[in-house]
């Protein structure tokens, strides 16, 4: 049973909810979430695993914090939840873009261009990854990072290009490769 604790003015939606499991949790805002989602995404299959990812990924949340025998859960839960739905929807719209984008690429390219012997799903999943590892860069990050891994550019000539110092240029490069290597220990955890 979940106990609701009001804040000091009253405000519902500062409240503190205990549930005694996940399994509560789940029970308790199932109802509401798996209408949201199936009305932002319109393959009902694609929805169901949009739902059961938002609870995993909750569960993955609140397990680091918490003890197996209850959830404390302080703030609008709802808004919580909401908040890494839409994460999630969002990040399954840009998968299918990228997806629709390098289907579109393959179908241009010329038959002697394509390579036969590749997995579609692995060069799809490694291009997400990418996707989302650049897009949590600050855009001058971003930049340098790629004039340097796609370009070949040296550190000086990435210096001249954005009108920066070589030291700035090699400060970027260091906040890259921290967060590449942060993002793949998340990615060797999370498998």
């Amino acid at each position: 049973m979940d106990t609701y604790t009001l804040d000091q003015q009253g405000d519902p939606k500062n409240q503190t909810i205990v549930y005694r499991d996940f399994a509560e949790l789940y029970c308790q805002n199932i109802n509401w979430l798996a209408p949201f989602i199936r009305k932002n995404v319109h393959n009902p299959s694609d929805a169901e695993d949009i739902t059961q990812d938002v609870f995993e990924r909750l569960i993955k949340k609140m397990s680091q914090q918490q003890t197996p025998q209850q959830i404390t859960f302080s703030g609008n839960i709802r808004a919580f939840i909401t908040t890494i739905a839409k994460g999630i929807i969002i990040d399954s719209w840009r998968r299918k873009e990228l997806e629709r984008q390098y289907l579109q690429y393959l179908t241009d390219l010329q038959e002697d261009d394509i390579v036969q012997d590749f997995d579609f799903t692995e060069i799809v999943d490694a291009i997400f990854i990418l996707d989302q590892m650049l897009r949590a860069l600050d855009d001058k990050v971003r930049y340098a990072f790629l004039l340097s891994h796609l370009y070949d550019k040296t550190y000086a000539e990435i210096a001249v290009q954005m009108d920066i110092s070589e030291r700035t240029v090699k400060a970027y490069m260091a906040k890259a490769m921290l967060h590449c290597m942060k993002m793949r220990s998340r990615l060797e955890l999370d498998q």
